[in-house]
């Protein structure tokens, strides 16, 4: 089960990596277009901090707090934080790529996952998908966003990472609109 998760995540690092480099190089930031990224962005780091610290992977199926809401909240999260991103950067090719990259990548991710879960955990999954749409969050009765919530979880997910990324695009963003002047 390890594996998988390895095997599935190998390629989603480095991509990142490589948007962050032409992010870079094509952003043209402006104060507004700062701001409103920014509350995008950070808005999606939160939809990911609530996933991550809810979320035990590979060792029971989670159908609580965020993920009674939505079935993959964290890539919702990824989804609004390159979103931002977009906004931020100001350039339609780094947002067609972005968008084209997204998709590209996570539909095959989504689905790979829903195989694993299926043959893991069965009927539990069927019925959980047959509730939970898979992108776009519902409003299920009883939801309780933080519960279970753990920080302990999220720095075991890893999920500091990512808000580290997400403040390096913005502090990046703000350095280049400022070296404009």
């Amino acid at each position: 089960m390890a594996k998988f998760f390895k095997k599935r995540s190998s390629f989603r690092v480095p991509a990142g990596f490589l948007g962050g480099l032409i992010f870079i190089i094509l952003a043209s930031p402006t104060p507004a277009s700062i701001i409103t990224g920014s509350v995008i962005m950070i808005f999606g780091e939160a939809v990911r901090l609530i996933s991550a610290g809810t979320l035990v992977k590979a060792k029971e199926l989670t159908v609580c707090g965020i993920y009674a809401c939505v079935r993959n909240p964290l890539y919702l999260g990824s989804f609004l934080l390159g979103t931002g991103a977009s906004v931020i950067s100001r350039s339609i090719i780094f947002s067609i790529l972005f968008f084209g990259g997204f998709a590209a990548i996570y539909i095959p991710v989504i689905r790979r996952e829903e195989r694993f879960l299926e043959e893991t955990y069965g009927e539990d999954y069927k019925n959980y998908c047959l509730k939970v749409r898979r992108l776009i969050p519902g409003t299920p009765e009883n939801a309780h966003l933080f519960d279970p919530f753990s920080m302990k979880q999220v720095f075991k997910n890893h999920e500091h990472h990512a808000v580290i990324g997400m403040l390096a695009v913005i502090i990046i963003s703000l350095v280049k609109m400022m070296l404009k002047k």
